[in-house]
């Protein structure tokens, strides 16, 4: 499992709309992070740090050392997508062996994660901002379809867990 060792810092117009989105809907920022991540991996895409801002939005290292087991779960299932095509034979080792990793590759997985987590907080931040509840749940709605298509669960439609859960 992924022990950080220092605090997630993310600058600049980035960290600006993590703090928007926390202050907004009272996400927790790591919260923010997490689904960031799924969302830039489902969009494919990706983005840098910008390092010349005073801006920042902190992620503690103690808040996302309680929450490593969900991160780490979402860095092995993304790292498994990502290497299945370069080296298919190695790809399930790096994602999931935690034990025997080196250093390096759990920074690989921990960085992978981070240029999805960037590039998706414009999808999340567009997504809930300046729109309507209704227009939210819609775009939810996307995602979760999205996520339906991929795993082939045909159990339930989203329309009727939506409409089970009163939406």
């Amino acid at each position: 499992m992924i022990s950080f060792q220092t605090d997630i810092v993310i600058k600049g117009k980035k960290a600006e709309k993590y703090q928007e989105l926390k202050s907004k809907y009272g996400f927790d920022l790591v919260d923010i992070y997490m689904m960031s991540g799924v969302l830039g991996f489902i969009n494919s895409s990706k983005d840098v740090q910008e390092n010349d801002s005073t801006i920042t939005a902190n992620l503690p290292r103690t808040v996302l050392n309680n929450r490593s087991s969900k991160i780490d779960f979402l860095l092995e299932i993304i790292t498994l997508s990502e290497e299945l095509d370069v080296d298919a034979d190695n790809a399930i080792k790096l994602a999931f062996e935690d034990s025997s990793l080196e250093n390096q590759k759990k920074m690989y997985k921990k960085e992978l994660f981070d240029d999805y987590a960037l590039g998706g907080i414009d999808i999340l931040y567009n997504m809930l901002s300046d729109v309507t509840y209704d227009k939210q749940v819609e775009n939810i709605k996307e995602i979760i379809e999205k996520f339906f298509e991929n795993s082939n669960i045909n159990q339930k439609t989203v329309d009727e867990i939506f409409e089970e859960e009163g939406l």
